[in-house]
């Protein structure tokens, strides 16, 4: 689960705004973080016989269609090829357009509801622990079902990186000890990684126990986690120590 080449930020519009036909959310590949995801067998979309056999009636308005589309998807990246099927909606619109004769023009609006396995919301550094990486990939599949849902999951990969960093789940007498106590016994050990975990436990309380309906703050957390496991567990800093430390040799050469 490197990184590759893809953009360290979330390109939010992608995962929330509606799109045309001719564009396609260019989502990246979760498997090698560098593909696309593009339409296999090209985009077509269905619409239901319920709402074209009403099409004739004199109550009907076009912008009562409702349109289906799905299919696979396909990594560009010739080395991976991951397939991953998806499931949308569509919707026509009228907008004025005074350069026709009629005044207007219709248009298709479509919106991704599912795709699985889900892309990549942020780039999973290979040094992550496996099981705070399949923490958070699960969380990209439920970002699609319910933001809640999506938000519990990413509490669970900081459950799993608190094991990583042996903190325990007991108190000495055996008792369980909830996931602030568990950050607590981290302030001491690793006060850096303790102050982003506390912050993110604030939020995740919230939006773990009620209904979240917007993904703006969830984008946040990832996009806080994604600079997070990359300071901690990508290769970068350890990159930056050693061209530290080559530019220090040059210039006692």
């Amino acid at each position: 689960m490197t990184c590759g080449g893809r953009s360290k930020v979330i390109d939010r519009e992608t995962w929330i705004n509606r799109f045309y036909k001719e564009k396609f959310p260019k989502f990246y590949c979760s498997k090698c973080h560098r593909g696309r995801l593009i339409p296999k067998d090209g985009f077509e979309a269905h619409e239901p016989e319920y709402s074209s056999r009403v099409h004739g009636e004199d109550w009907h308005d076009f912008e009562m269609v409702l349109l289906r589309i799905g299919g696979l998807l396909k990594c560009s990246d010739s080395e991976c090829g991951e397939l991953a099927s998806y499931y949308g909606v569509g919707e026509v619109f009228r907008y004025e357009d005074f350069s026709d004769e009629d005044g207007y023009r219709w248009e298709q609006l479509y919106e991704i509801k599912s795709i699985y396995p889900s892309p990549a919301i942020i780039a999973i550094p290979s040094e992550t622990p496996s099981t705070v990486a399949n923490a958070l990939l699960a969380s990209f599949n439920s970002f699609w079902i319910d933001y809640g849902l999506c938000a519990n999951a990413i509490r669970r990969s900081l459950e799993y990186l608190l094991d990583h960093f042996d903190v325990p789940r007991e108190s000495n007498k055996g008792k369980r000890l909830i996931f602030v106590q568990r950050i607590e016994t981290l302030e001491v050990a690793n006060p850096d990684s303790h102050s982003f975990v506390d912050a993110m436990r604030i939020f995740l309380n919230e939006g773990s126990h009620q209904n979240l309906d917007s993904p703006t703050l969830l984008f946040d957390a990832f996009e806080a986690l994604e600079i997070y496991l990359d300071d901690t567990f990508g290769k970068r800093k350890e990159r930056f120590e050693e061209l530290k430390a080559n530019l220090k040799n040059m210039s006692n050469n």
